[in-house]
């Protein structure tokens, strides 16, 4: 199990012939699951019917998107703490905001430190 990390090369943008290159690390990702193939690994890992990983795992998606649809933090101890975010647009007087200016909303998982260490240790550079 490894986190592969390529070099990936940076220039300036708006400097003519891209100015002095700047390199640095981004992960590479090799493929992404889906949500029956990760029920059917899931269901090997706790060896259990396939009906049973498939309702824990819808109900686990439900109640996640409620608890963050209800404005809650949801905090994990492998993985940390699970919450929605926004992005939006700014405006000088605080009256004049409106959901309008809300550019996107989403959800992000802010690692604690076992799931960083456990990052840390499975990266692998790739040249």
């Amino acid at each position: 199990m490894s986190l592969i990390v390529k070099i990936i090369k940076k220039c300036h943008p708006g400097v003519k012939g891209g100015g002095e290159a700047l390199y640095s690390g981004a992960i590479e990702c090799k493929e992404t699951i889906t949500e029956s193939e990760f029920v059917q690994m899931y269901m090997k890992k706790i060896r259990t019917s396939e009906a049973q990983v498939v309702f824990c795992c819808l109900n686990f998606q439900q109640l996640l998107s409620e608890l963050i649809c209800d404005s809650k933090n949801v905090q994990f101890s492998m993985l940390g703490t699970v919450s929605a975010r926004i992005k939006s647009k700014t405006v000088k007087n605080r009256k004049d905001f409106k959901l309008d200016h809300i550019k996107s909303v989403g959800v992000k998982i802010l690692a604690n430190m076992r799931l960083k260490e456990k990052l840390l240790n499975s990266l692998k550079l790739i040249r």
